[in-house]
Parts: C-alpha cells; sequence; structure tokens
C-alpha cells in the first residue's frame, strides 16, 4: 500500500485560500500547528487564553515572513 502526502514547502500549498483557527496557539504544541498551517497557505487565526502569548507567537511567525496572523485572547496576561 502506497500514500502520498505533500511535504511541507511543496509547490503547491495543500492549504492555500484557507482559514484555520488554531485554538491553544499560545503554548508549544498549538505554535507549532500554527506554524505549519501557515508554512502550508493557509490565513491562521491565533487563539487562546493568555493574550501576550498570541502575540509573541505572532510575531514571531511574522518576522520569519511565515504568515500575517490575527489574535485573540481572553486575558491580558
Amino acid at each position: 500500500m502506497t500514500t502520498t502526502s505533500k511535504s511541507i514547502g511543496s509547490r503547491l500549498p495543500i492549504l492555500e485560500g484557507k482559514n484555520a483557527i488554531v485554538f491553544g496557539a499560545g503554548g508549544t504544541i498549538g505554535a507549532a500547528v500554527a506554524k505549519e498551517f501557515a508554512a502550508e497557505g493557509a490565513r491562521v487565526f491565533l487563539v487562546g487564553r493568555t493574550k501576550s502569548n498570541l502575540e509573541r507567537v505572532a510575531t514571531q511567525n511574522r518576522r520569519e515572513r511565515r504568515y500575517s496572523s490575527n489574535t485573540c485572547g481572553g486575558h491580558p496576561g
């Protein structure tokens, strides 16, 4: 049995033009998921409890030119 999958950095991103909402994006796993979705072309919305963590993730990814993200946090933390 063989399977094919598109890898990160493929010529045609598989999520191009799609929206992705990542809950828990301020944490380690959520931030990694957001990074991968963005690398595949998705517009990523970051959601989590602590706004400062979300802003950190968004700033890091913008600096590395991965994507432009939107954040939504509940606490100014």
